[in-house]
């Protein structure tokens, strides 16, 4: 029996085949976000999902795993697809983790809520970032319409209910 030890399978290789089709079927999902506007693109929890991480980080002292790269990825594909400008999203994030959240989390006690700030800010700051610079280099800008408030809506909903707990 000792001959066929080897033949043993390894969970490594499941969790590398699960993550990546996983990750197959987002940008399929992202795709797919761009042209119907039924799907919310996800922008605003995948940025609350780096804001748990870094706090993670921060104050939990745990590293950045091969996940965070994924979501850096999949936020600066979705700029690109839904016409952000180039690393907005990753301006609004420093904006937002370095400036405003450490200030929330002094005054803010639930957690929830500050979540629900990370989807609405991360949707809001890199339209405003976008339609600023395609005002100084005098382009179209973007719309503001009623599906990003849907969007929002659906996003915060799906950022409590998975991120509930990760900011204490």
């Amino acid at each position: 029996m000792q001959a066929f030890s080897y033949m043993q399978r390894s969970r490594g290789n499941l969790y590398i085949v699960a993550n990546f089709a996983f990750a197959i079927f987002l940008l399929i999902y992202e795709t797919t976000s761009a042209l119907y506007q039924l799907f919310p693109p996800l922008i605003g929890l995948f940025f609350a999902l780096v804001l748990t991480m870094f706090f993670r980080k921060d104050k939990k002292f745990q590293k950045l795993d091969s996940s965070y790269y994924f979501v850096i990825f999949f936020l600066f594909f979705a700029e690109q697809i839904h016409g952000f400008a180039l690393f907005s999203i990753a301006i609004s994030f420093m904006i937002f983790y370095f400036l405003i959240f450490k200030i929330l989390l002094k005054i803010i006690k639930i957690r929830n809520f500050i979540l629900i700030l990370a989807v609405i800010f991360g949707y809001v700051s890199p339209f405003l970032i976008t339609n600023a610079l395609n005002f100084l280099l005098e382009e179209e800008t973007l719309k503001f319409g009623y599906e990003y408030a849907i969007y929002i809506v659906i996003e915060s909903s799906l950022a409590v209910f998975l991120f509930r707990g990760k900011l204490v």
